[in-house]
């Protein structure tokens, strides 16, 4: 067991050894709580960087075809062009007949008409 001591920053150094054998690198992270013993750091581990590549087809059915990354990209396209088209609104949101003064939802809230 090593000895260290804290500076005036509130810093300390971890020793070499330990660094080694726990494969700490600088930089490395840490969660730090205090318990009856003293303080306690346990190593942050970072989770890998995960692309789309990696996920494609993580839902899919057994025998199921996969669809590519073009097709998928055409898809969110088309339905965000439709979710914004002015089209889509059958009604515009500040004449709507049946509007009341309060939210039926929440009674004693505004309306959002």
């Amino acid at each position: 067991m090593a000895t260290v001591r804290l500076s005036s920053k509130g810093q300390i150094v971890i020793p070499k050894a330990v660094r080694d054998q726990l494969h700490l690198q600088a930089g490395a992270e840490f969660f730090v709580s205090a318990s009856a013993l003293g303080v306690i750091l346990v190593p942050v581990q970072a989770f890998p960087v995960t692309t789309p590549a990696a996920l494609r087809g993580a839902l899919a059915k057994p025998g199921g075809k996969l669809p590519d990354e073009d097709a998928i990209k055409a898809s969110i396209k088309s339905r965000l062009k439709a979710r914004n088209s002015p089209l889509s609104r059958s009604t515009p949101i500040s004449s709507h007949a049946n509007c009341a003064t309060t939210n039926p939802r929440r009674p004693g809230s505004p309306s959002i008409c």
